[in-house]
Parts: C-alpha cells; sequence; structure tokens
C-alpha cells in the first residue's frame, strides 16, 4: 500500500506549479519551513529570481515511506513540579519499558499527572492545567515540570513550562482520562497516526499558511499611506485615471497621458489665458483687449523687422561697396587734378567759381557759333580775344579733360546710394521708442527679452552702417563681426496666440463652445498636474501591481486541493483501516452490535474522524443515545482501534481506563493493555483494585513485566510517590494514611511490608 500512496502522491505533486512542487520537495524531508526557506519560496511565488532562483521539483525518493518511521518515544521519569494542582513538589515517578501501573487512593494526584501529561502529549482533548487554587499563593508564579524520555535510543530530559508549547517530542505520546472519552463519543478526533507519505499534506498546509501570513506581510507594507493626490478633477482622463489607478494598464496609460506635445503646451497657455473669459461673461471686452494686443504685437513686430532689414547684412555689404568706391574716386579725382592744374598760375584753379567761369565761357562761345576751347593754331582766348601760345594751348586741352572728367558724377552717384541707405535707417532711440509705446499693454517675458536683443543689435548694425557711409569720420573705427539679429518667431507666436484668444473669446458667445474649451482646458491641466507627479503616480500602480501579484498568489496558496486529494488518500486509508479496527475492539468488548460508523473528513490539512450513529430516526449524537457504559465502551475502542491502525509505537497514558465498565470488558481492557505493553510502553493510573489485579493476572500469565508504583496523600499535599505497589496496602482501605505526618516515616514502614515477589525497577531507570 506503501508504495502506490507514494506513487499516487507524486502524481499528484507534478500536476501542481512548479513553486508547489518545490515546497513538496523541501517539505518530503523537513517538519516544516525555515524562516529562510519561506522567504525563497515566496520569491518563487512572485516570480523574484535573483532572490528565489528556480524551483526545484520533487522525486519519488524525496518522498517519506513507512520504512525509517520515527523512533518510538517512552518516558522514564515525571517529577519535579511547582505550582500544578495540589501536587508536592519535589516527588519522582520513574517508568520501566513494557507495563507500569501507578495505584493511588481518591485524591491521591493520579488525576494531576494525567492532566500534565494530556497537556504536553498527545491528546484529544488538552485541556487547561490549573495550580493550587486551594493554596494562600493560588495561580501565582511558573507552572514547571521535568520528564525524563527516551527517543529510541537516546536519553531525553525536557524542562516543561505550561506557559510555552510543548515538545514536539511528546506529541507521539498518547494520553486517554474522561475527559478524552467524552470527546472521542461526541466531538471530532484529529487524527495524528496517519501513514508517513501522508504527512507531507499536513506540513504543506501548515506551511502554506505561514507563506500566506508572509505574504500579507508584505501586502500591509506594500498599502503604506495612500500618495496625495487631489486637485484632479473627477471628469477628466487624468483625473479618472488617478481616482482608479489599478495594476492592470495604468502605468503606460498614465505615461502617455502626462506627456503633452508642443501644440498641446501652446493650447494650454492660451486656454489659461483666457481662462477668465472662460469662466464669466466678460468675453467681449476680453476679445477687444486680445485683438489691441495682438495689433501692438503686430506693430513691434513689424516696426523691428524692417529696421533690422534696414540694417540688415546686405545693407552692410551695400555700405562698405559705397564707402570703397566713393574713396576711390575721390583718390582717383585728386590725381586729375594734380595732373592738369598742376601749373596753374591762379589759386583757386578748378575749384567751384573756376568751374562757372569756365561754363559761361562755353556758354558764350556757344552763342557766337565757335568751340570752347579752340585749340587751333590760329585760335583766339574767347575771354580775352587774345592769340593763344603753345603753352596756352596746352592748358585749354589740360582744363577741358579735367572739366570733360565724370569722376564728380560718380561721387555725386555714391554720396545719394549712400544718403538713401541711411534714410531707411531709423536711429536707434526712434526706433526704441515707437517698439516701447507698440508694447506698452503686452506682458510677455519672451516678448520682451526678443525685443530688447533685437533692439540692442539693431543699435549695434546701426552704427555700423553710419560708420561705413559717413564721410566727415572716414577713419571712423568699425566693431566686426556685427551682432546678429535675433529670430522675431517669438513675437510671431504671441501675436499668433492673441489673434487666437481674440477668436476664441468670440466663440464664448457660444455657450455650448464655452463648456467645450473649459472642459478641454480641465483636461489638459490635469495631464500637466499628472506630469508633475508622475512618478508618484507609478510608483502606487507598482505598488498595486504587486499587491495583486500577491492576492494571485494568495489565492493559489488556498488548501482546498491539498484537503481533497488527502481526503481521498486519506479516507480511503485511514478511516477505512480504522473503521475496520474500531468494529473488531467493538466486536470484543460488547456482546452486542453498537450500531456505529466512523465518519471523516478534512480540515486544514488534519485529517479528523467522528463516531456516528447508524441510525435512522434518530438525530441525536452518539452522548444523548447510549448509556455512560456503552460511551466509554465506545470511546475505549476507538482509542484501542487508533492504536492498531497506526505505526507509532510510543508510550501510551491511561487515567481510569475501566471506569463505567463491566467485569467481562474490564477483562478484554487489561488482555488488550497487557498485549499492547509487548509493542509499546503502557502508563495505567488507576484506583480500582480488582482491575489492578486483572492486569497483573494478565501480565503474569503472558510473561509480561508489570512495573507498579504507589501515590499517596499527605495532607493537602497529593502525588506523594512510594516506589512499589504495596499487596497489603492495597488489600484493605487505610485511611489513617492520610493524617501520618511523617511521610519519610511512613514510607519506611510501607517499604518494609513490601513483599519479595513485587520487582523492583530497573537499575538503569
Amino acid at each position: 500500500m506503501t508504495s502506490s500512496l507514494q506513487q499516487e502522491i507524486f502524481n499528484w505533486v507534478q500536476t501542481l506549479p512548479p513553486w508547489q512542487q518545490d515546497l513538496a520537495r523541501r517539505l518530503a524531508t523537513s517538519d516544516q519551513l525555515t524562516a529562510e526557506e519561506i522567504e525563497e519560496v515566496v520569491g518563487l511565488i512572485l516570480d523574484d529570481a535573483p532572490a528565489a532562483g528556480r524551483p526545484c521539483p520533487l522525486e519519488m525518493a524525496d518522498l517519506p515511506s513507512e520504512e525509517g518511521a520515527a523512533a518510538p518515544v517512552r518516558l522514564r521519569a515525571l517529577g519535579d513540579v511547582q505550582n500544578i494542582n495540589r501536587l508536592a513538589p519535589g516527588q519522582r515517578l520513574r517508568f520501566a519499558p513494557g507495563l507500569n501501573v501507578i495505584y493511588g487512593d481518591t485524591g491521591a494526584g493520579k488525576s494531576g499527572l494525567t492532566r500534565l501529561l494530556r497537556h504536553s502529549c498527545r491528546s484529544v482533548k488538552p485541556g487547561k492545567v490549573l495550580p493550587n487554587v486551594f493554596g494562600s499563593a493560588a495561580g501565582d508564579g511558573k507552572q514547571t515540570a521535568r520528564i525524563f524520555a527516551k527517543a529510541g535510543e537516546e536519553n531525553v530530559e525536557l524542562e516543561l513550562d505550561l506557559d510555552e508549547h510543548p515538545p514536539r517530542l511528546l506529541s507521539s505520546i498518547s494520553v486517554f482520562d474522561a475527559a478524552c472519552a467524552r470527546v472521542y463519543v461526541s466531538e471530532d478526533n484529529q487524527i495524528d497516526f496517519v501513514p508517513r507519505p501522508l504527512v507531507l499534506f499536513d506540513r504543506m498546509v501548515r506551511a502554506q499558511v505561514a507563506i500566506t501570513a508572509r505574504l500579507r506581510e508584505r501586502s500591509d507594507a506594500l498599502a503604506g499611506p495612500v500618495p496625495d493626490l487631489d486637485g484632479f478633477s473627477p471628469e477628466t482622463e487624468a483625473g479618472q485615471l488617478v481616482a482608479n489607478l489599478s495594476a492592470a494598464g495604468t502605468a503606460e496609460r498614465a505615461t502617455a497621458l502626462a506627456v503633452l506635445s508642443e501644440r498641446e503646451r501652446a493650447e494650454l497657455q492660451r486656454l489659461s489665458e483666457m481662462e477668465a473669459g472662460l469662466s464669466s461673461q466678460h468675453s467681449v471686452a476680453l476679445e477687444a483687449a486680445a485683438r489691441r494686443g495682438a495689433l501692438a504685437l503686430q506693430a513691434a513686430h513689424a516696426a523691428l523687422e524692417e529696421a533690422l532689414q534696414a540694417v540688415g547684412d546686405d545693407v552692410i555689404a551695400q555700405a562698405r561697396t559705397i564707402r570703397k568706391s566713393r574713396e576711390e574716386t575721390i583718390a582717383a579725382q585728386r590725381g586729375l587734378v594734380r595732373e592738369a592744374l598742376a601749373d596753374a598760375p591762379v589759386p583757386g584753379t578748378g575749384e567751384g567759381s573756376w568751374k562757372l567761369l569756365w561754363e559761361a565761357a562755353k556758354s558764350f562761345a556757344a552763342s557766337a557759333g565757335q568751340a570752347f576751347p579752340d585749340v587751333a593754331d590760329d585760335a583766339r582766348c574767347g575771354l580775352c580775344q587774345q592769340e593763344l601760345g603753345e603753352q596756352a594751348r596746352r592748358r585749354f586741352i589740360a582744363f577741358e579733360q579735367f572739366v570733360c572728367s565724370d569722376l564728380e558724377g560718380r561721387l555725386t552717384h555714391l554720396r545719394g546710394c549712400a544718403a538713401s541707405l541711411l534714410q531707411q535707417a531709423p536711429e536707434p532711440p526712434a526706433l526704441d521708442a515707437r517698439v516701447q509705446a507698440s508694447l506698452a499693454g503686452i506682458d510677455d517675458d519672451e516678448v520682451a527679452t526678443v525685443t530688447r536683443a533685437a533692439l540692442s543689435a539693431y543699435a549695434s548694425r546701426w552704427a555700423a552702417l553710419t560708420a561705413w557711409l559717413s564721410e566727415e569720420q572716414p577713419n571712423q573705427r568699425i566693431e566686426e563681426p556685427l551682432q546678429p539679429p535675433p529670430d522675431l518667431k517669438v513675437i510671431s507666436g504671441a501675436l499668433e496666440v492673441q489673434a487666437k484668444l481674440a477668436a476664441s473669446h468670440a466663440e464664448l458667445r457660444d455657450e455650448r463652445k464655452r463648456r467645450e474649451l473649459l472642459g478641454r482646458l480641465a483636461g489638459l491641466r490635469d495631464r500637466a498636474r499628472l506630469a508633475g507627479c508622475l512618478d508618484v503616480v507609478l510608483e502606487r500602480v507598482e505598488q498595486l501591481r504587486r499587491r495583486e501579484q500577491i492576492a494571485i498568489a494568495m489565492r493559489q496558496l488556498d488548501s482546498q486541493s491539498i484537503s481533497v486529494t488527502q481526503r481521498k488518500l486519506g479516507m480511503r486509508g485511514i478511516t477505512g483501516d480504522l473503521r475496520a479496527a474500531l468494529a473488531n475492539e467493538l466486536s470484543r468488548l460488547t456482546p452486542y452490535s453498537l450500531r456505529v460508523t466512523v465518519a471523516g473528513s478534512v480540515r486544514k490539512g488534519q485529517i479528523v474522524v467522528r463516531v456516528k450513529l447508524d441510525a435512522t430516526h434518530s438525530a441525536d449524537g452518539v452522548a444523548q443515545v447510549l448509556s455512560d457504559g456503552e460511551q466509554r465502551v465506545l470511546s475505549m475502542a476507538f482509542f484501542l482501534a487508533e492504536l492498531a491502525v497506526s505505526t507509532n509505537r510510543s508510550a501510551i497514558v491511561l487515567d481510569d481506563p475501566v471506569t463505567s465498565l463491566d467485569q467481562a470488558r474490564r477483562e478484554y481492557v487489561a488482555q488488550r493493555l497487557v498485549g499492547e505493553s509487548r509493542e509499546r510502553q503502557v502508563i495505567v493510573f488507576t484506583n480500582d483494585l480488582a482491575f489492578l489485579r486483572l492486569l497483573q493476572s494478565r501480565a503474569r500469565s503472558e510473561g509480561v513485566s508489570c512495573h507498579g508504583q504507589t501515590l499517596l496523600r499527605a495532607g493537602e499535599e497529593v502525588g506523594i510517590v512510594n516506589g512499589e505497589l504495596e499487596p497489603e496496602l492495597l488489600d484493605r482501605h487505610r485511611p489513617e494514611l492520610h493524617s501520618v505526618p511523617d511521610i519519610a516515616a511512613r514510607r519506611g514502614s510501607q517499604l518494609d511490608a513490601v513483599t519479595p515477589g513485587i520487582r523492583e525497577l530497573e537499575p538503569q531507570l
């Protein structure tokens, strides 16, 4: 069966997600995960590869089999109790392998010791252990005890503190008393004794509970304070996104919304500037103001553009050419004068008055039909009428060449060109005043900056132009290279914005259009606001994504599928075997059939079973139908049936197991416990002398050692340990023992009465 069970469990594990297969592998050889392993599994679940690595699947060899089960645990001693019921401190019970019987009258402390073991070992009703409620310091101080055990071949000493969880080693020891008996017939009983391969299910459920708790801690840490994202309109796309942040697609959408194009930014600025009109009825006045602003910008732009063109690079180049040509013409003119008039005897020859005289002579000669100057051999002077000598003729020829030269005309033309260029370029103060007057009502930093740059560039260029064209200061120093004029697109853009504002304000007289513009402004403004807090939004979205990932993982950690498989395999093996074992025990314990059956289920990874009536006309439970004796028979049968199907061979402890049973059933229980002592340690607490005799008789007949001790009471103290079972004391009732003040003296007299036939406890204990 074990091989088949292992195969079925292995096949089931192969259907699980990789992280859960890795978890099954870890728990196949370990009872529980360490904190580090929990973090590793959490990393696998959340696909946090750098922290978790890759999942490692389960192998068939990893699954535990029935062979190599845990070593059985038995008790060697129990004592040194402090503040537990009225048990006397400083006492110690010692136990041998096999059958142990502890006898004591009513109130001698048997139940107190059983409650201590029921609390610390495996029991269907662990219960609470009280201090001495009748003592003067009731409830004060720690409740402690000491247990000496043996696990396989290893001796173990355990310090019990009832405020803490009992040592896990003791959980393999089973305890049965009256409180447990009631549970077997009226409540669910959690089965701890399961085939070893099935422990994987319980371990996985417990581990997944721990993993879920760790994931919940991570989720809570990610929750944190919600970032302050106020100010968004609930009607805009960005506002709705912020109000409904989620893990699905929000990051991509938020990033896209937070990016405004250049056109959208300009539109936001335009709509922001006209916001007053959007929210009021002053659209007419605002439209007029926008149109005035547009006209002012237009005038300033035109003045600057015209002025900058008048001092542009091509104009400066023309000025350089004019200056060069003018200088060349003047130089040529001066050369000609030097050549033609160098020997003129009269000062001022060739100058203005002389030129007038020369032109008058020409006119006089022309009126007489003669040429002037006439340089023929017989020619006479037109003014003095004297014949011309050779020298005079040469001078007349030089004068004519001087007068007929075009240099003067060229010089005049160049001066006109220079005057024209200067006329087109206004003086910088005049331009500055004109532009500033146009922009007096415009509050735009960018426009002001570009305007200042344009006026500065114009002034430097105008100075260079006038320097190139000046005749009065021909040696004036000219700054090169010239300052480049700025781009006037900013002013053009502002002009366009004002024009659109004017048009938009005009549109505001249409209510539908006004609402559309208000909505558009709110949308653009929220998108700009989203851009400012995008990092916060994306961080929050990532937190939500991680929390959603954790929530999905926590849903995967639901133990339902584990419970279903555990129920299928466990019910088939455990409850089936348990049902047969219970039927067998009942058939031995009662001469008639108790119509009951075993029902099983799985809760939180644990198999729980319950005895149910096999009746058709009663909805009442076992405890409401069966007598006290039948209930005790049934609970004892259930306890013995658990032992029959369990592979665990650790000790069992029973307190007054035959209460309410008749003689025949007592004999069977004695036989059953003696037989069980061959396989495990059996410890029986009883105040029933007849049952004690049955145990002794059965042990002798079967060759089983029966090791006994007696518990006594002295005044208010109980649990005084006598190391032997004393036949003479057991054969009669001796109430005087309860009032003997000298316990040591009494114990000595008791030991003197011990018959040699009673075995001593083994020296190794």
